[in-house]
């Protein structure tokens, strides 16, 4: 009889564990030597214009989506010196669609809002705000890209997160999450960095579309892509789980930031209650047939009476429904509607966040999500910003369509009122150089900073115009006219842009034939043809702002502010281009001819001198630029007395261009 012996059995199977380890560490080894995985980082380290740069990656979100490329949302590519300079600051934002800035791009955000306002009030600073707000995405992501944020060396986190924790990647009733518990999301997330895994599911992807969410519609919108649960019961264990992770991957997130010794600011979410209507508004499953037309026609009734001012007969049918069904979230909405028409403005606040918290569909966070963001600051002791408050400050009540677009994002008053509640709140707490511990405080702004947050959001524009406004209107207008929108749910836009050549421009950029400086060079142009020389500036300071390295903005800003005879601005200007391109004939051309208006002779001097010497090492300035420039020179030389080197430089002007007036008359006048 054969006996079992114990002593060889167990080293036996701990090798038989240890094999599949070993074979996967191995082979993620060998991947990694010979670059066969497909690396997917956060930034990219690049040498542009001879700096050293940390590029944003907007394909970093193919580690979190599995949907087509055209569906698949970006992180707006961004600009980082890789060598932060020691008077820099750097404020780094983390969100979804709100925080990406979603329906406007670039300098209509509330990150460049935000980094705007710092500039002008941090003179002796450098300030970048990243933004790394992306569309779909929820706290999973943020908590995964935390190592590499840390890198990108902020001195401040702001957190504007939470509306995303059920449709966003990895969200509870999201099409692209593959695992249902937290702590295997946290290891999915770790095992997708492997070389191993993104190589399998590569090709499981394209073998048999795996990870690809099937029975979609042939056209979907990215919201009915993310969207695996469209009823969710606000006592559903979805909903608290949802509110579960939030708060778990938010607690991790502020311990990381602030273990590398990073300021936190937490803020509570804002969604539009007064002015959109529930998504997705459905009886209880309790209730009988009959009720449920007996429902339906009252509801009915009462919206027909509250579209003609009867909102006391129908707020009597409403408090009937009440009795069928009240768990009805549009039952909540038009009582909202019926009482603020009766100015009980408490009252409507109330029923429009109930109303809220019973849409089924769960693309607007239930307002308890609020009070667990608080929870985590207060718990984790970071600072929070009561941005709820503020836009209720705001229109003095309920916010709806005077700040938002549609059920969430805001529109540009919403946006800017959004990054001055947070530049008041790194002023509160002082983040460039604290003079007291960074820490909760409730309220983190006093009733004063409140005020002078309403008092200056709509003051400080950063540069934006009809354009940036008009590209924000017709992403809305592409957004709405998709599921799970309803002629129900769009609402009057109150600050909309018409002139056919800003739209027409709007939906090149759109269309992906212009980028977006393009098209604000192009608006420039046709206000030009139009002779409005301001209007022109404006589109050039957009692009200044947007791009402040770029020296093109900025001469053209120059240029017309010359036209116009405002002389000592286009000078500035000219000057503070030449920092982005010290070596530019043309510039130094513009810059010593500004210098000679203003009778700057000397600096007059230095840049025609600079002009016509780098010019002579490459041809850059045309033929009629180099005749003016030695004319000015000559001008200069004339001015301190050097008549001879004068003579000299005239004559090498109408060598260039024989019969040039100006340079004929000097020449005439020389004693």
């Amino acid at each position: 009889m054969a006996t079992y012996n114990t002593k060889t059995s167990w080293p036996m199977r701990i090798g038989l564990l240890l094999a599949p380890l070993m074979f996967l560490f191995f082979l993620e080894l060998t991947l990694r030597f010979f670059g066969l995985g497909e690396d997917i980082p956060l930034y990219t380290r690049e040498v542009i214009d001879g700096k050293e740069m940390l590029v944003l990656n907007s394909q970093v979100t193919r580690r979190y989506f599995d949907l087509p490329d055209h569906l698949r949302p970006e992180l707006e590519e961004q600009l980082i010196p890789a060598n932060k300079a020691e008077n820099e600051l750097r404020v780094v934002c983390i969100g979804g669609s709100t925080t990406a800035g979603f329906p406007y791009e670039i300098n209509a955000t509330f990150p460049f809002q935000l980094e705007w306002r710092l500039r002008q009030a941090l003179m002796d600073n450098k300030v970048d705000v990243i933004n790394l707000g992306i569309s779909a995405v929820n706290s999973y992501t943020f908590l995964d890209l935390m190592p590499e944020i840390l890198q990108l060396q902020p001195d401040a986190l702001l957190i504007y997160m939470g509306h995303n924790e059920f449709y966003g990647a990895l969200g509870v009733a999201s099409t692209q999450s593959p695992v249902r518990s937290r702590s295997l999301k946290v290891l999915y997330l770790k095992a997708r960095q492997m070389y191993a895994f993104k190589l399998l599911r590569k090709a499981l992807r394209g073998a048999t579309g795996f990870f690809v969410s099937e029975s979609q519609p042939a056209d979907p919108s990215l919201m009915r892509l993310m969207t695996k649960r469209q009823a969710i019961p606000l006592d559903s264990e979805l909903v608290k789980a949802a509110r579960t992770q939030l708060q778990e991957n938010l607690r991790e997130i502020i311990r990381t930031a602030r273990n590398d010794s990073v300021y936190v600011v937490v803020s509570n979410l804002v969604a539009n209650l007064k002015d959109h209507k529930p998504f997705v508004s459905a009886h209880s499953s309790s209730i009988q047939p009959e009720d449920s037309a007996r429902a339906a026609e009252l509801l009915k009734t009462a919206m027909t009476q509250i579209s003609i001012d009867q909102s006391a007969a129908a707020l009597q049918n409403l408090n009937e429904l009440e009795h069928i069904d009240s768990t009805l979230a549009d039952l909540a909405y038009y009582r909202g509607r019926a009482s603020l028409q009766l100015n009980d403005i408490a009252g409507a606040g109330a029923h429009f966040e109930r109303a809220n918290d019973l849409d089924m569909l769960r693309f607007r966070a239930p307002l308890n999500f609020n009070e667990a963001i608080h929870a985590v600051a207060r718990d984790e002791n970071v600072p929070f910003l009561d941005m709820a408050s503020i836009f209720d400050e705001a229109v003095g009540g309920i916010p709806g369509k005077e700040l938002f677009h549609e059920h969430l994002h805001p529109n540009f008053d919403g946006y800017r009122l959004m990054a001055q509640a947070f530049y008041e709140a790194l002023y509160t707490i002082q983040f460039n150089n604290p003079l007291e511990p960074v820490v909760y405080r409730n309220p983190l702004l006093k009733p004063i900073q409140v005020r002078k947050v309403l008092d200056f959001y709509r003051k400080e524009t950063g540069g934006i115009t009809d354009l940036d406004l008009a590209l924000g209107q017709q992403r809305v207008g592409l957004l709405i006219q998709r599921w799970p929108f309803t002629s129900e749910h769009i609402m009057e836009d109150t600050n909309t842009v018409d002139d056919p050549a800003i739209l027409a421009l709007a939906r090149q950029h759109l269309d992906e034939h212009l980028f977006w400086d393009a098209a604000h060079y192009r608006l420039a142009d046709h206000y030009l043809e139009q002779n409005d020389l301001d209007a022109a500036i404006r589109e050039y300071r957009a692009v200044n702002n947007a791009f402040p390295d770029n020296a093109i903005p900025m001469m053209k800003v120059g240029d017309l502010n010359m036209t116009k005879g405002r002389h000592e601005i286009g000078r500035r200007w000219y000057v503070n281009a030449l920092q982005a391109e010290p070596d530019n004939p043309e510039l130094l051309l513009k810059a010593g001819h500004a210098h000679t208006v203003r009778n700057m002779v000397a600096d007059a001097g230095r840049y025609l001198q600079q002009a016509v010497h780098l010019d002579s090492l490459n041809r850059q300035l045309s033929e009629a630029q180099r005749s003016s420039a030695f004319y000015l020179l000559a001008l200069n030389y004339a001015n301190t007395g050097n008549f001879a080197a004068a003579r000299e430089s005239i004559g090498k002007s109408l060598q260039i261009t024989p019969g040039y007036g100006p340079a004929a008359e000097l020449l005439k006048s020389l004693p």
